[in-house]
């Protein structure tokens, strides 16, 4: 979307960014871009800047590869990305979630991958901003990831926040 002020929220209008990939899940987050393909494979977007707001190329991230698995005959690959000031949170096929760290505008794919697997059901969805980290389990319920810091991008542990059921969750918001 370009043209987006304080004083025009809605912009201006819908720029159209090629890409010879179908995607199912986009974030941005301080001018980095990452994206899930339809196959469950994740694309980081080059080039972006604020003379080039859509970037000129996208690029293949190593995927996460975890054990732990909630469904062994769930298909493998990522279903959704949520990115923070310095890390990727992404829910795998199999309900795991992952986080890349020292994702930054220096360093657009990040570091290496972590995994949570501190919970007994899978998820199904995650938001995050800043260091607050949401998340949606497969049996609705909604949790918050407490301990989350500049220095710890992964956190401490899930917080039951709602019974549910919910389907999705957004941490994102305004901070006017």
């Amino acid at each position: 979307r370009t043209g987006v002020t304080a004083t025009t929220p809605v912009g201006l209008h819908w720029e159209h960014v090629n890409s010879p990939h179908t995607f199912v899940s986009i974030s941005i987050c301080n001018s980095v871009i990452w994206a899930v393909g339809r196959k469950g494979e994740l694309y980081y977007r080059e080039g972006v800047s604020t003379e080039n707001p859509g970037g000129i190329n996208w690029k293949l991230i190593e995927s996460p590869k975890c054990a732990f698995t909630f469904n062994p005959k769930a298909a493998t690959g990522t279903k959704l990305v949520s990115l923070t000031n310095s890390a990727a949170w992404v829910v795998l096929m199999n309900g795991v979630i992952a986080v890349r760290t020292d994702v930054s505008i220096h360093q657009l794919e990040g570091k290496q991958w972590k995994y949570l697997t501190d919970c007994e059901l899978p998820f199904k969805h995650v938001s995050c901003m800043d260091q607050e980290v949401w998340a949606v389990q497969n049996d609705g319920t909604l949790h918050r990831r407490v301990g989350v810091t500049a220095h710890n991008a992964v956190g401490i542990a899930w917080q039951l926040v709602h019974c549910g059921p919910l389907v999705h969750v957004s941490a994102r918001g305004c901070n006017a």
